[in-house]
């Protein structure tokens, strides 16, 4: 019988924004598969949870994916989480999930997201929306870029702080469409995340 597998919510930056749920789970599983240990292990001693928590970050993620399935097979009931925010989710866990038997129940534990505060509080109509992200660096970028003129719903935008100025340079070079910005520096994490909501004026 194989244990079950729970994707688990965690803060994006204060320590109260988790559910009763995702610290039950944090709680009763066997094993913590985490993107950041030490991060991890602050979240659990803030709760008084004592558990054993293992590296899952995108560096090792693909070569994990055999040793959690083994503990999975094992009838060890796992969760993995992020630094902050949703696994899968522009952080590790598609790999293991893309490998998972469909005998394995893969369990959602839902939370704080920094992109819907983010756009909670824009003050530009939500009906719907577009999200690209520009935090990572790769080879998709010119293209992100290049469909940025055919899009006629917002779009949020993620990008580190310190390329907020090439970024802005950029748009205005792949796009002459006159637009509203919104700048949201994520005040809920640690690290410097920005948000920039983007809709034809």
């Amino acid at each position: 019988m194989y244990g079950d597998l729970y994707i688990v919510s965690t803060p994006i930056g204060n320590l109260d924004d988790i559910t009763i749920r995702a610290l039950n789970v944090l709680r009763d599983v066997d094993f913590i598969f985490a993107e950041s240990i030490e991060r991890t292990k602050s979240l659990l001693a803030h709760y008084d949870i004592k558990k054993k928590v293992i590296s899952y970050n995108k560096d090792n993620e693909i070569r994990k994916v055999s040793s959690i399935i083994s503990y999975l097979e094992k009838s060890n009931n796992i969760a993995l989480v992020t630094d902050a925010g949703t696994p899968s989710i522009s952080d590790p866990g598609y790999h293991l999930l893309s490998k998972l038997q469909p005998e394995i129940n893969v369990i959602p534990i839902p939370g704080a997201s920094s992109l819907s505060c983010a756009l909670s509080v824009s003050k530009i109509p939500m009906n719907s929306f577009i999200s690209l992200d520009f935090t990572k660096k790769d080879n998709d970028r010119k293209k992100k870029l290049n469909e940025l003129a055919l899009y006629n719903n917002p779009i949020c935008l993620f990008e580190s702080k310190h390329r907020l100025l090439k970024l802005l340079k950029d748009i205005k070079r792949y796009t002459d469409r006159k637009l509203k910005l919104v700048y949201l520096e994520n005040l809920q994490r640690s690290m410097k995340l920005l948000f920039m909501i983007m809709s034809q004026i």
